[in-house]
């Protein structure tokens, strides 16, 4: 879901403008939370010590079998 990257035009009314503000503003908004959310779930976050402590005892039971 994208908002249209276009100008808001005039209505002459004052509060359907603002509104008409308002809502392309949350559009935009809601665009960009959108890129940042698909951002958070492609990272994985790893721990930091099970890869090197797994290394570690494949290293030693390679060595001592």
């Amino acid at each position: 879901m994208t908002a249209v990257q276009q100008s808001v035009k005039k209505t002459g009314y004052q509060d359907i403008d603002k509104i008409l503000m308002e809502a392309n503003k949350l559009l935009q908004e809601g665009d960009q939370l959108e890129k940042e959310i698909a951002q958070a779930v492609k990272f994985k976050p790893r721990i930091p010590y099970s890869t090197s402590k797994q290394r570690a005892l494949k290293r030693f039971r390679f060595r001592y079998k």
